[in-house]
């Protein structure tokens, strides 16, 4: 079978999201025997990395500057010099990853005759009356909630990473109105081994992520200022990753009165995420919305416990707190409160990360994860 993934998020040049899934799936599908290619609007090169990538023309390094627009254009642009690139390579299967990869994906599925598949990573909320300060986030939204209908109105299947995410599409039952088209697959995560990293720093918590307003960093931010001098003297926060509000957030923690020692680190290789989160005490997770975040599988992966907002598909990652500690979403108080606790309670926060390990090795290997997506695949092309 051959599979053309596109996306514009391809090698991952941010920490967690759609980038390293598509990364993971990819050598994943390999391994299973899949001939699995990746056509993307960035460069491809990737050091010592032994994965077969679609290059494409144009100067592709100067898409992430450019409007959506242009970004669209050329990820069009990408999927139709693809096939010439890869030396006649024909897919049976386009997988399109996010609302801006479904143009060039719909496109080259026509080209080629192939089985278009859709993975929805991410939750958009849709603002209904938006105030002027909410207008151009507002009416992006509503882009790509037209993007994604027709997607999903020409896809042989769409996957969700998450059961949580069907309320998110209950506005598109009529594209989806073949119930046999949608289909639930997580994300996956590798399984580290604990012995190759060095002991836990304690007092350390970690922040892994986009820099932004979806993932909350923010919030943590905030957090500290309001914990007890005593639980703040004790802990040191460090975030890594980066993104539109990296320089207000730094500007913000240098405000603060705060005992806390906080540090930036910005973007950091996706193959030391492993080890930051192994040697840390606590990872924090504060997003106002999100899927099935990745950063939470590679944290129970690591057995590292977990203080995260209960919002999207966390809860479920977390099973309503029994893998880890639950906070009330884009609530810092709340926040700080969880912080507090799990200083203070280190022995319950670890019993719960271990139940956590436990749980992700068993239902969230790339393995398993790459079987699903070929049964699907296969499902999909039977007539072909």
């Amino acid at each position: 079978m051959k599979v053309l993934h596109v996306t514009p998020d391809y090698p991952p040049d941010l920490i967690g999201g759609i980038g390293m899934h598509v990364d993971r799936l990819h050598q994943s599908l390999i391994r299973a025997g899949v001939d699995s290619r990746v056509v993307s609007t960035w460069p491809t090169d990737r050091a010592g990395q032994t994965v077969r990538v679609a290059p494409v023309f144009g100067p592709t390094h100067e898409c992430g500057d450019k409007p959506l627009a242009n970004m669209l254009f050329e990820l069009q642009k990408a999927a139709g010099v693809a096939v010439v690139e890869l030396g006649g390579f024909v897919p049976d299967v386009i997988h399109a990853h996010d609302y801006r990869a479904i143009i060039g994906a719909q496109a080259l599925a026509y080209r080629h005759n192939a089985r278009l598949v859709i993975t929805k990573h991410s939750m958009h909320p849709l603002i209904k009356n938006p105030n002027p300060a909410d207008l151009r986030r507002a009416l992006f939204y509503q882009y790509v909630d037209e993007l994604q209908r027709a997607g999903f109105s020409n896809a042989d299947a769409v996957i969700l990473v998450s059961n949580e995410m069907r309320n998110s599409v209950d506005s598109y039952k009529s594209e989806l109105s073949d119930n046999t088209k949608l289909h639930v697959i997580p994300n996956g995560v590798d399984i580290p081994d604990r012995d190759n990293y060095g002991p836990r720093i304690p007092g350390r918590i970690v922040f892994v992520g986009r820099l932004d307003r979806a993932k909350g960093a923010d919030l943590l931010v905030e957090a500290l200022h309001v914990l007890d001098d005593s639980t703040a003297s004790a802990i040191e926060v460090h975030f890594f990753g980066r993104g539109s509000l990296a320089e207000s957030l730094e500007k913000r923690a240098r405000q603060l009165d705060t005992h806390a020692r906080v540090e930036f680190h910005g973007f950091v290789p996706p193959e030391h995420i492993s080890e930051i989160l192994s040697t840390a005490e606590f990872c924090v997770v504060p997003s106002r919305y999100d899927a099935y975040p990745l950063v939470t599988l590679e944290a129970m992966a690591a057995a590292t416990p977990l203080i995260a907002s209960n919002t999207g598909g966390i809860p479920a990652q977390l099973g309503a707190g029994e893998r880890g500690l639950l906070v009330d979403c884009e609530d810092a108080q709340s926040l700080a409160e969880g912080i507090s606790y799990a200083i203070s309670h280190r022995s319950d926060m670890n019993a719960r990360a271990m139940a956590a390990r436990q749980w992700v090795a068993r239902n969230c290997s790339w393995h398993e994860i790459a079987n699903q997506t070929v049964s699907l695949y296969r499902s999909i092309t039977l007539d072909r």
